[in-house]
């Protein structure tokens, strides 16, 4: 799967040797952001909106759920606000499956498979969010607005944050953590 700006979904079934178009007709095909469940390959989130402040970017609609592997697609209700207009980044938790969402709104998660979702750090601009395979669980979020970016961690699963990282004169980072050491 690949989610393309103004593009919408796209499947490959042969290791990316051709691709076919999922929903053409999909409310908004401003696809940013594409994850899903690792535990059910038929269940997939879609993100819209370009959230990084470039000046063609598209704004998007809230996220899109698959449970069929893309055959149809369904706006989340919860999503229907303007804090999901630009969603950067969905990431799924495989020990808990809560699904984090950074938007150009904060940062958001969700424990019901996306049925509502609860706003976890109300800093605007959530850029990217990664989580470490350690137990509990490691979060680290990066926020940033062309001026200033910082960078938050989570060593609680996400019940509380702090700044572990900020800079002046940079507008976003992005965040990687090792599978193999997630320390």
């Amino acid at each position: 799967y690949f989610g393309a700006v103004s593009g919408g979904v796209w499947k490959s079934t042969n290791g990316g040797t051709s691709w076919t178009p999922l929903n053409d007709l999909m409310e908004n095909l401003a696809v940013c952001a594409l994850v899903m469940d690792p535990n059910n390959s038929n269940i997939l989130y879609a993100g819209t909106g370009e959230g990084f402040f470039n000046g063609d970017a598209v704004r998007g609609a809230g996220i899109y759920k698959t449970t069929d592997a893309g055959a149809t697609w369904t706006k989340l209700s919860s999503t229907a606000t303007t804090d999901f207009y630009y969603v950067n980044k969905l990431v799924i938790d495989d020990l808990t499956g809560n699904i984090w969402a950074a938007t150009r709104g904060g940062l958001f998660r969700s424990t019901n498979g996306g049925t509502a979702f609860s706003e976890i750090v109300t800093t605007s601009n959530c850029m990217d969010i990664e989580i470490a395979g350690t137990n509990p669980r490691t979060l680290y979020a990066s926020f940033g607005q062309f001026a200033q970016a910082d960078v938050k961690r989570s060593t609680d699963a996400g019940a509380n944050w702090g700044s572990v990282f900020s800079s002046s004169g940079i507008g976003r980072y992005e965040i990687a953590v090792s599978p193999s050491s997630p320390s």
